[in-house]
């Protein structure tokens, strides 16, 4: 209980801005984008709304919207993985994230129309408002629950993204959407799925390993970026080709999330380094995750 009260402690205002504007924007897609368009959301929230249209199918008052409630209790058991292997700080974040998103999709009313008439416009700006949401949540240091947190746990135990796993779990909600309901829909989810998927991992910036090139006078740099980031560096001596000068060039692999504050060090240090960064990325070996900081 001790740790938990310090986990809670822990949350920045920033980190609570974050929590409630990503879930409201995350309600907001479904509410003004996907509902009005017939189509399902994804993760345990689209298994909610499949769930929710099975109820009112057999004859339970249409106007209760059991969908935010099927969410919350859907995610109990996460909860149990978030605080054993991930961390107490994260499930707080997301026991909030979802007590909004609870709220939100209980509360706020079904549009009866999208506010975009063109059906694939409205599903893009949806997945796009919804997985910019998602990503923001996720660079609180927590989720906005279901396949997020397993998406988190994939991600630090076999490099698999959130954005990825909610696309292999949604393969199977929207199996049964065909199934249940009509292969257009399913097929329209599926792509709003994609795009969801993509925008949350592209918000997701501690899920984004980026390489920083460093040229620099002032030798400590790389021991601050080893002591202060606990960052592995590498480093070879060079020299430039038009004044002669000796430098060090330092190679370091970051999170995207991580990158200002190395740089604003960085600069501190040597306000005539030189920096390169290139986020087209693929990290094999001993590179450390840190998806909850």
């Amino acid at each position: 209980m001790k740790s938990l009260l310090l986990a809670i402690k822990s949350i920045k205002p920033k980190d609570l801005f974050l929590i409630f504007a990503g879930s409201m924007l995350y309600v907001l897609s479904i509410k003004f984008f996907v509902t009005p368009n017939h189509l399902y959301n994804s993760g345990f929230m689209g298994v909610s709304q499949l769930l929710n249209d099975l109820i009112h199918h057999f004859g339970f008052e249409k106007t209760i919207n059991f969908a935010g409630y099927i969410n919350f209790a859907m995610n109990l058991p996460l909860y149990f993985l978030a605080y054993k292997y991930i961390s107490k700080k994260f499930l707080v974040g997301t026991i909030l994230s979802v007590l909004i998103q609870t709220i939100g999709v209980s509360m706020v009313p079904d549009m009866s129309a999208s506010l975009l008439s063109n059906e694939i416009a409205a599903l893009l700006v949806g997945a796009v408002v919804g997985g910019f949401g998602a990503g923001l949540v996720l660079q609180a240091n927590c989720s906005a629950g279901g396949t997020d947190v397993l998406g988190v746990y994939t991600s630090l135990k076999w490099n698999i993204s959130p954005g990825q796993l909610n696309i292999f779990f949604n393969a199977l909600v929207y199996t049964i959407c065909a199934l249940a309901m009509s292969v257009e829909t399913a097929l329209l989810s599926i792509l709003f799925i994609v795009i969801f998927s993509m925008a949350m991992d592209k918000v997701y910036l501690q899920n984004i390993e980026v390489s920083l090139m460093i040229f620099t006078d002032n030798k400590a740099v790389k021991q601050t970026i080893l002591n202060e980031f606990h960052r592995g560096v590498t480093y070879w001596n060079g020299k430039g080709a038009y004044t002669e000068n000796d430098k060090e060039i330092l190679m370091v692999v970051v999170s995207k999330y991580e990158v200002n504050n190395i740089r604003k060090k960085i600069k501190a240090m040597d306000p005539n380094s030189f920096i390169i960064i290139n986020d087209s990325l693929e990290v094999q070996g001993g590179y450390e995750k840190r998806l909850v900081v």
